[in-house]
């Protein structure tokens, strides 16, 4: 992205040109303060040129308008493209493009995460949960409501992928009750897309992707916000209809080994009572292992191919982000069949355990105890920061230098039975 800023007195003028995603929302961000620490209250923003805008663009532009609200201050969008017009007016912030007043930002209007429902609450009067233990382990579990298996969708070709010969996008809306992972990227069409296509989640109405293009580094997200709703261009995804209820809580003693993914990827299908489950964990992390593109799968040369991998992945040659807070998205099972079995990997060295599951990084934050719903944990950790990578997870079992898999030491458990649709 380009920004060009000039300030004159008590006016400002801010020239965007390119894409206000979490790859440069901070830089945007750094240059409104600036506008505003050297005095100008009213300042005007040009988004003729912007091209895309997502949920950390919003937020940006939403915290400038509030600061500048405090001092009697103003902040014009001025000439936006019609991608910027279309995205706020679906988030139902249009009123950013017009200051004929200063009244405040509703605190709905005010969040890119707000849905235009409230979310549900978890019950005070809950049942209590039951109770076990497993490698030492506390394990507390709630039933869930829902009776009849979620179902699971493949879209695009995960070999393709692999192979580096990825020819077509496949667009795929995320609303409220819904998750999904796999390779893709935002934009306004496929074209766009292409030269960015890297990891992704979705869950709980918020949508976040890794780009693969080497200029941006940073995970960008897109949340359900009025009538917007995320949508991805995707080489090769797993889409589950509906979200987990049964949850699953576990803390393991400081003096016990974290729990591994593989464990916990049991758990669930125990939990399920089927061979197959989707999972959503939020949890604080002891290590993770994973993997993520550098470069998007266009070149036509296998991404997994020595020496070229090493340009191709970014991978966590020992254990990583310990202490983070980790959202992982995914799907496991056993015996599971075509065309599921193309995209799932072993979770473990000669077992039938198998799993595909993406992982959001945050920043450290406590968990509320009890019985929670995916909404109410998810959601808050997108309002408050955005992701700091996102990684394809798996287990580097090589001897006897292998990172190992991914650990936990406390957190929650979401699952529900799965059908491949």
């Amino acid at each position: 992205m380009e920004i060009g800023v000039e300030i004159e007195g008590l006016h400002a003028f801010v020239v965007l040109a390119g894409r206000l995603d979490a790859a440069w929302s901070n830089a945007v961000g750094e240059a409104l303060d600036r506008c505003i620490r050297e005095g100008a209250h009213q300042i005007g923003v040009d988004l003729a040129a912007v091209s895309f805008l997502s949920s950390g663009g919003i937020r940006v532009l939403l915290a400038a308008r509030k600061q500048l609200a405090r001092i009697d201050g103003t902040l014009k969008l001025e000439r936006p493209s019609a991608a910027v017009v279309q995205i706020l007016e679906l988030s139902g912030l249009s009123a950013l493009l017009s200051q004929a007043d200063l009244e405040p930002v509703t605190a709905a209007a005010s969040s890119p995460l707000a849905s235009g429902t409230t979310p549900k609450k978890s019950g005070e009067d809950a049942a209590p949960p039951e109770v076990t233990e497993r490698a030492g382990a506390r394990i507390e579990s709630w039933p869930g409501g829902r009776v009849a298996p979620l179902r699971v969708h493949t879209l695009g070709d995960p070999d393709a992928t692999l192979a580096g010969r990825v020819n077509k996008l496949i667009p795929w809306r995320f609303p409220a009750g819904s998750l999904g992972l796999g390779h893709g990227a935002f934009g306004s069409d496929a074209t766009e897309c292409r030269v960015r296509v890297g990891e992704f989640l979705a869950v709980a109405g918020v949508a976040s992707t890794l780009p693969a293009d080497e200029a941006a580094a940073l995970p960008d997200w897109v949340a359900v916000a009025g009538d917007l709703v995320p949508e991805i261009f995707t080489a090769a995804a797993l889409v589950v209809t509906g979200e987990p209820d049964r949850l699953v809580r576990f803390e393991v003693p400081r003096d016990t080994a974290p729990m591994g993914l593989a464990m916990l990827a049991e758990i669930a299908l125990a939990r399920a009572g089927t061979p197959l489950a989707v999972i959503v964990l939020v949890a604080e992390a002891a290590q993770l292992v994973g993997a993520a593109l550098r470069r998007p799968p266009l070149s036509e040369m296998p991404l997994l191919r020595f020496p070229e991998i090493r340009d191709n992945l970014t991978f966590t040659a020992e254990p990583a982000w310990a202490d983070s807070l980790a959202l992982v998205v995914g799907v496991v099972g056993r015996g599971i069949q075509r065309p599921l079995a193309r995209f799932l990997r072993p979770l473990e060295q000669d077992s039938n355990l198998m799993g595909h599951l993406h992982a959001g990084v945050f920043p450290h934050r406590p968990i509320r105890r009890g019985r929670v719903t995916l909404d109410e944990i998810v959601v808050p950790l997108f309002e408050e920061r955005a992701p700091r990578t996102l990684l394809h997870l798996l287990h580097d079992w090589r001897q006897p230098f292998g990172a190992g898999e991914s650990r936990f030491r406390r957190g929650l458990l979401f699952t529900a039975p799965l059908e491949q649709a």
